[in-house]
């Protein structure tokens, strides 16, 4: 009778190389077909992603589940210009569980790419005031809308005014 140690590192080789199998799959685009992807092929893309030093958060949602990027970052819209670095996060992005391979990797570009965006709203100011800021209240913003306060051009001269006379002599 083999001692349990033996056993029990024969099982976790097993299951490792069931992983690594799996990964290699999916690293060369051999999954899904007419089968949805799980929680584990999920798990093993979103692994292989990177950018700086963010994570990626997932989870299930619904029918599929969610990705969502953390960072750590100031929090500038409660605390202002000298807030200290703390850990933030961007919404979460629903996959599907049908979505393919391509399709979870740029739901993760994008989820980075929003949430910059967010950063950069922030952090763009005129007049020490954020106005392209990403919290401003929707309702403030239709009644701005409502007000009518757009800036507009004056419409062009037309060409006719605008060119010189020529003589025809």
């Amino acid at each position: 009778m083999k001692p349990r140690a033996i056993v029990f590192d024969a099982a976790l080789t097993a299951l490792w190389e069931s992983v690594t199998e799996l990964r290699e799959q999916i690293k060369n685009g051999e999954l899904w077909g007419e089968k949805t992807m799980n929680a584990l092929d999920f798990q093993l893309i979103v692994g292989d992603l990177h950018f700086q030093n963010w994570e990626f958060n997932i989870g299930d949602m619904g029918e599929g589940f969610y990705l969502q990027v953390q960072f750590e970052a100031p929090d500038l819209a409660s605390v202002g210009q000298n807030a200290a670095p703390e850990i933030q996060r961007g919404r979460k992005w629903y996959v599907s569980r049908h979505a393919t391979r391509g399709e979870v990797i740029q739901t993760a570009f994008l989820a980075v790419k929003t949430a910059q965006e967010h950063e950069l709203r922030e952090q763009f100011t005129y007049r020490g005031r954020a106005i392209f800021g990403p919290h401003f209240d929707i309702g403030t913003l239709v009644a701005m809308c409502d007000a009518d306060e757009f800036e507009r051009r004056a419409p062009p001269e037309s060409k006719a005014q605008s060119k010189p006379e020529e003589s025809l002599s």
